[in-house]
């Protein structure tokens, strides 16, 4: 119906694998997103693992390219 919402509050997810990522999308089924180990998210593109998330940060295993620069800093 036009103007309606819906959401969803938990969603649990089995750990998935580079070859059959946990979240995945109709017309890409080997990208997506799946747990490599405890505490990590791994992004997976064509069965390949181009990085992941973990408590210290973001490691990407791929060549980075930044579109209008790279900024940081002390939080």
């Amino acid at each position: 119906a036009s103007g309606s919402t819906s959401s969803i509050t938990s969603l649990t997810l089995g750990n998935g694998s580079l070859s059959v990522p946990s979240l995945k999308f109709a017309g890409d089924l080997n990208t997506g997103l799946y747990l490599p180990s405890g505490g990590q998210m791994g992004f997976v593109v064509a069965n390949q693992q181009i990085g992941y998330t973990y408590s210290g940060g973001l490691l990407i295993n791929q060549t980075v390219t930044a579109l209008g620069g790279i900024q940081g800093g002390t939080f």
